[in-house]
């Protein structure tokens, strides 16, 4: 059911308009199902307009979470911006459903999936975004499927950092694998709260909602395929992560990208977001870097407005 999040007075200087003008407008986050190739996909969304479709970080492992990762905060002042925010939960987490065999937990699926979600909505060359392992997915899509992408939003995405591999190693100085390894522990407010700075985001209704969905039977057997699955999950994964750098080195994305770094992150540092802005620079001409200091892992979590603004000011760029 939708849900009323918030009474805006908002003033929209969008260049698709010809005329300012004011306007009290109720935006609502919506929750969705649609059949994407067979599987039963839960999204949420909220506002009008051109479509940014977000994509959450995490593996297939069996979590709760999923497209619950952006607040409502965050879609609303997306809307607001004059943009249709759609959170999807990606294939085998959230509320959506796993697909027929474990051995399709896999990244290139996922990528597909997300793809077809596109598709499945009648959409074509949006905006994607992605924060985390949900970053790989976003520039896999672009690589695959380049009509279905016309910019790009990167958020903390140590996934397609090129000197750390797919998979969180030890010994390698790769921070990762100390916080996921041997930090986090599945409980859902103690990992938000490793994984944050600020922890007022990290709600009891919200903590539950991860809890429940968990001990769902539909996530109990992505936990269980996920597990007997995993080495080769990240084998692959490293492949096509090889893949992907390769067509980057060679010219291969140059479409608009913002990227928004939580400066904090307990995953990757400040110098990693700069790293990836050196990767896209010498092909990407509207590039963009925001730094937000005092933030976690998902900057959009602990600053939902400012995040928001960022994204809908460099969207409305020319």
């Amino acid at each position: 059911m939708a849900r009323i999040i918030s009474l805006l007075l908002t003033i929209r200087f969008a260049s698709r308009r010809l005329l300012t003008s004011w306007k009290v407008a109720v935006f609502m986050v919506e929750s969705r199902f649609v059949e994407v190739d067979g599987i039963k996909t839960h999204y949420r969304e909220a506002g009008e307009g051109p479509a940014i479709l977000l994509l959450h970080g995490g593996e297939p492992s069996g979590g709760g979470g999923g497209s619950d990762t952006w607040p409502d905060e965050f879609l609303t002042s997306i809307a607001a911006g004059g943009y249709r925010a759609i959170a999807i939960d990606r294939l085998g987490q959230g509320e959506t459903e796993n697909p027929p065999r474990g051995e399709d937990l896999r990244i290139s699926v996922s990528v597909k999936h997300s793809a077809a979600f596109i598709d499945a909505l009648g959409l074509r060359s949006i905006v994607v975004g992605g924060q985390s392992r949900g970053g790989f997915v976003t520039l896999r899509i672009a690589q695959e499927r380049p009509d279905l992408v016309a910019k790009t939003i990167i958020i903390n995405s140590a996934s397609i950092s090129p000197r750390i591999p797919a998979e969180p190693t030890a010994g390698i100085g790769d921070l990762r694998y100390e916080v996921y390894e041997q930090q986090l522990n599945g409980d859902p407010r103690h990992d938000a709260e490793v994984m944050s700075v600020t922890t007022d985001h990290i709600t009891d209704d919200w903590v539950q909602q991860r809890i429940d969905n968990a001990a769902s039977p539909m996530r109990q057997w992505t936990r269980r395929m996920f597990a007997e699955q995993r080495q080769r999950y990240y084998a692959e994964f490293e492949t096509v992560k090889q893949d992907l750098f390769s067509w980057i080195s060679s010219g291969g994305y140059s479409k608009p990208m913002i990227i928004i770094w939580g400066v904090g992150d307990v995953t990757t540092t400040a110098e990693d977001s700069v790293e990836l802005f050196r990767l896209f620079e010498p092909t990407v001409d509207n590039l963009r870097l925001y730094m937000i200091n005092r933030s976690g892992h998902s900057p959009y979590r602990e600053y939902p407005e400012e995040t928001a603004s960022q994204i809908v000011a460099f969207l409305d760029r020319p």
